[in-house]
């Protein structure tokens, strides 16, 4: 299938092999990918060189997969898609506004009833602006599209409104009632912002406001599934991961995006969330005991657990404290042979963020002493 390109390639999508520009004028470029991936980096690129980002306003998911099974109409033209000759089937539609633009409604929280016996002052976050919306138009939309482009579908040079073209579509109707799984060939149709459509300044600088990259996150995360928390660490790593990412491609993120450079404070929050993630429950010892549990169904688990979680005194019985004991298999060995003789019983103090006691039994081997129960 032919399309008529009125221009070339910006300098964004001259890095995208799969970016393929129909047209461009003074406040938008369109163009098409082929797949997912495709549409990532178009717009990850589009983000580095205008420095804004992007938020969700719209999108219909549940016409992604199967456009025929969706009601979706076989068209042979549409104002925002610059198909011709052959007819498609428009199917996800999204549209993704401005980080700037317009504010969502929110509702408003209802006042107390009840009159204030306290005058007690009300603590407020203090903030140098009320929003950062100021409105801007600025809009990125994606459609996705099911062309079907071969070649007994093709129209031509054939009038608009001749039976042919109806033959065509009965064709492509019955075809998809028959087969599930034809869709046609999906092509993802993307019309970008230039500078000129935002209402307020692009620069550097403004990048500064950015959330954090997507993939950025997801290596932040795997980064603390490693067992790294430490942010400056942290940081570090997702520096060179960045620079690796980009060494050779012509436009790289400025040092002033979040979005790749994030703050020591941006870390930190991703790193607690990643951690949060992981956790099975809010409760620490609830936790330990299921950790303990997956440690058990190890095949070649050489270690030995005893867990006491704390309880609440009630009326009936007394409450407990929280006990946990761990034992290697090499520590029981050694406590057998040396810890008739002489064991000693040490705690930490003050090194842990819990209120409890953390004890060691160390027994005396014939050249050293040996940490044993931990």
């Amino acid at each position: 299938m032919s399309a008529n390109s009125t221009c070339s390639r910006t300098k964004m999508a001259e890095h995208v092999s799969e970016f393929h520009v129909e047209c461009k004028d003074e406040e938008s470029v369109r163009g098409w990918v082929s797949s997912e991936d495709g549409l990532r980096q178009v717009l990850e690129m589009h983000s580095i060189d205008t420095g804004c980002q992007f938020v969700s306003w719209h999108d219909n998911k549940n016409r992604k997969i199967l456009p025929q099974n969706t009601g979706g109409r076989i068209l042979w033209k549409h104002k925002d898609i610059p198909i011709h000759g052959y007819p498609f089937t428009i199917g996800r539609h999204i549209i993704r506004q401005c980080q700037y633009g317009k504010a969502h409604k929110r509702g408003q929280s209802k006042e107390k009833t009840l009159p204030d016996v306290h005058n007690y002052a009300k603590g407020q976050r203090f903030s140098l602006q009320p929003t950062r919306k100021i409105g801007c138009s600025a809009q990125i939309i994606i459609k996705y599209v099911f062309v079907h482009s071969e070649e007994q579908y093709c129209a031509q040079g054939i009038p608009e409104a001749s039976r042919k073209r109806q033959e065509i579509l009965r064709k492509i109707s019955s075809r998809m009632q028959q087969d599930s799984n034809y869709r046609g060939e999906e092509r993802i149709y993307v019309s970008l912002p230039l500078s000129a459509a935002h209402q307020h300044e692009i620069s550097l600088e403004s990048s500064l406001g950015n959330r954090i990259n997507e993939r950025i996150r997801k290596k932040n995360y795997e980064i603390v599934n490693s067992g790294i928390t430490n942010v400056t660490i942290v940081k570090k790593i997702l520096k060179s991961f960045v620079e690796a990412e980009f060494t050779n491609k012509e436009i790289r993120p400025s040092l002033f995006d979040r979005a790749f450079y994030p703050l020591s404070k941006d870390i930190k929050n991703h790193i607690h969330k990643a951690i949060a993630s992981g956790k099975l429950s809010e409760l620490d010892q609830e936790n330990l005991r299921a950790k303990v549990d997956e440690w058990k169904k190890e095949e070649d688990c050489c270690r030995h657990f005893y867990f006491r979680p704390a309880t609440e005194e009630t009326e009936d019985t007394a409450g407990e404290n929280f006990l946990f004991i761990h034992q290697e298999d090499w520590q029981r060995r050694l406590m057998k042979m040396y810890g008739n003789a002489v064991s000693l019983l040490d705690a930490t103090y003050r090194t842990t963020k819990y209120n409890l006691p953390f004890f060691m039994v160390v027994v005396k081997m014939i050249h050293c002493l040996v940490l044993n129960n931990i």
